[in-house]
């Protein structure tokens, strides 16, 4: 597979420059049969757009014929369109009518132009020729945007633009170009020097219609078209691979030669070049003396606006090379006269044409703002009869509703009496309830203060309670002071050490405290040595429970000897245990036998205080 298999191929060019040629000497490139190449002749035509919903428009555009011969074009085989047409569903929802003029000179619609070239491009069978004479200003976006390879074909100026004269429609697209929107100065230039006339239509048919009755002088024809040729020669220097003149390619075999051996370069092969035949025509001095003033003009336009000089003097150069040369290519001299001549005729006829379609067009808009001015006047006149006759209806009405007010003002009377004397009797009934409405306010007056004074008293009482419940809250304040510092202090009594260590008392307290609770009413009764007995039997059954008991009685007795034995006594003789009552006999003998002195007596009745003291603390 070739890496140009599937490589674009652009043939950029202006009209009548030799393109139809290329376009089918590519067409009938073919193998064993198979063409080599899909070629699509200008694909960004006016008709192409008008062919989007109905593709029947592209066959329509023969190929041969006498309008092929007229236009000096190739016998084609099939259509003009027959490729695009073949897939025309690739690309009927992809076309917009921008893309043909208004972005003419790129940056308006370029996107658009891509993304519809892109279409063709990947619907085409074979690898895509496109031949095209409306992008020579947008070769540099489109090669950015598809790649590829992009050839100028050019031709001398003079021969083209005569060329150009065989019919108007190139006139006609030449202006609509000058239509679009454009950033290069020169343009604007040479708009202020033919004295253009935009066009504010939006279709490319209306604007067509527009320019057709608008045709400009021989003058402004070679401008127009001399400005168009050397930018799109400036663009083709910066973006063209390869540049072709079709003069040379016509007169010179080594040419077509070197030019085939070009395109190989690019992949293209099986082209034959050996029929290209352009049409020349000689020229003399008169012809110069014509066209160097016009191109000297474009020149200088092309300087003021800051186009690079050494781009332009090798435009010039290009130009000189392959120009026409004076008397070179006229048989007689009778003929190069004759020839001249017609054109002078030519370019005389062209001019009044180009008057007397200014005069018209002057004499349309003339009769035109007459005719506007005559609708405005009847209009204005319409306007007063409407007024008028509006006038006489208003004072008819107004006569009408005179007449009517006056009946109706004797009814207004009338009424006006009736209800004078309704007022009259609804006066008195308002007097009579007014009074006692009176009395009602009075009575109500008396009550409100009655009320307003018990509200007062109310309001004391509040402010009473008020103060009375403020004072309650300090007073809670201070009791709430005064327990959270009671419960500080009981708890710093409960954390210290003495608390821990009289636990065993307190607990030692609270048993005989319950066991005096149940005995209180015998207690209350008895006598001091049965309220003893009583504590001494609490003692002595705490005692049997806890062992450090026994022995601090024992401690606090040991001192007192009888008073030791009557405790180890009083001890046996409650006791449960039946060995102890012999024991109980023998020790109850010796108290008997011993006399406790007076003073052991007395010592001893203190000591038991002493402990009962203890007990009950």
């Amino acid at each position: 597979m070739s890496k140009f298999e599937y490589n674009p191929f652009f043939i950029h060019s202006l009209h009548r420059s030799g393109s139809t040629y290329l376009f089918h000497a590519f067409r009938r490139a073919a193998h064993d049969g198979s063409p080599y190449y899909t070629c699509f002749q200008e694909p960004i035509h006016e008709i192409s757009f008008y062919a989007r919903n109905s593709p029947g428009i592209l066959l329509t555009f023969e190929g041969s014929g006498s309008a092929q011969r007229s236009a000096r074009h190739p016998q084609l085989e099939k259509p003009y369109f027959q490729e695009l047409y073949d897939i025309h569903s690739a690309w009927k929802d992809v076309i917009s009518p921008e893309i043909i003029y208004a972005d003419y000179f790129g940056g308006t619609a370029t996107s658009a132009t891509s993304a519809y070239l892109k279409a063709i491009i990947e619907a085409a069978p074979k690898r895509p020729i496109i031949q095209e004479c409306r992008t020579a200003m947008r070769m540099t976006l489109l090669k950015e945007q598809l790649g590829g390879s992009h050839v100028f074909l050019w031709r001398n100026s003079w021969d083209q633009w005569w060329s150009l004269k065989a019919t108007d429609y190139f006139d006609t697209v030449h202006q609509l170009i000058l239509n679009a929107p454009s950033h290069h100065r020169i343009i604007s230039i040479l708009k202020e020097n033919i004295r253009f006339e935009n066009c504010s239509k939006s279709s490319i048919y209306e604007q067509l219609s527009f320019y057709k009755t608008r045709r400009p002088s021989a003058e402004a024809s070679y401008l127009t078209y001399f400005t168009i040729y050397m930018l799109s020669m400036i663009e083709a220097g910066q973006a063209a691979d390869l540049l072709i003149n079709i003069d040379q390619l016509s007169e010179s075999s080594d040419y077509r030669s070197e030019i085939l051996d070009n395109l190989k370069r690019f992949g293209i092969e099986g082209v034959d070049l050996s029929d290209c035949s352009v049409a020349q025509a000689p020229y003399d001095s008169g012809d110069a003396a014509f066209f160097d003033p016009l191109e000297r003009r474009v020149l200088k336009w092309l300087e003021e606006t800051g186009h690079d000089a050494d781009r332009i003097a090798y435009i010039q150069r290009l130009r000189e090379e392959n120009a026409p040369s004076l008397e070179g290519r006229s048989r007689t001299k009778r003929f190069s006269v004759e020839t001249r001549r017609l054109r002078d005729v030519l370019i005389r006829m062209e001019n009044r044409e180009a008057a007397a379609l200014r005069d018209l067009n002057a004499k349309g808009a003339a009769q035109q703002s007459e005719l506007v001015s005559l609708g405005q006047r009847t209009m204005e006149a319409e306007r007063a009869k409407a007024e008028l006759v509006n006038r006489l209806a208003a004072e008819r009405k107004a006569n009408e509703a005179t007449s009517m007010a006056a009946r109706e003002a004797e009814r207004m009377h009338a009424q006006a009496e009736r209800d004078r004397n309704a007022l009259a009797k609804l006066i008195d009934i308002f007097d009579a309830e007014r009074k006692s409405w009176q009395a009602e306010l009075r009575s109500a007056i008396g009550r409100a203060e009655v009320i307003e004074a018990g509200d007062k008293a109310l309001r004391d009482r509040l402010a009473i309670s008020e103060r009375n419940q403020q004072i309650w809250k300090q007073k809670c304040h201070e009791w709430w002071t005064i327990a959270d510092r009671t419960s500080r202090e009981l708890r710093d009594i409960h954390a210290s050490r003495s608390w821990r260590m009289t636990r065993s008392y307190r607990q030692f307290g609270g048993l005989i405290r319950r066991r005096l609770d149940l005995h209180q009413s015998l207690a209350i009764q008895a006598s001091p040595r049965a309220t003893v007995r009583a504590l001494a039997l609490v003692l002595l059954s705490f005692a049997r429970r806890h062992h450090w008991a026994k022995v601090s009685i024992r401690v606090l007795v040991s001192p007192f000897p009888a008073l030791e034995r009557r405790v180890l006594l009083f001890s046996l003789g409650h006791s449960p245990s039946p060995q102890a009552a012999s024991r109980v006999i023998d020790e109850q003998a010796k108290v008997e036998r011993v006399q406790a002195p007076r003073r052991g007596k007395k010592a001893f009745d203190s000591r038991v205080a002493e402990i009962i003291s203890k007990i009950g603390k």
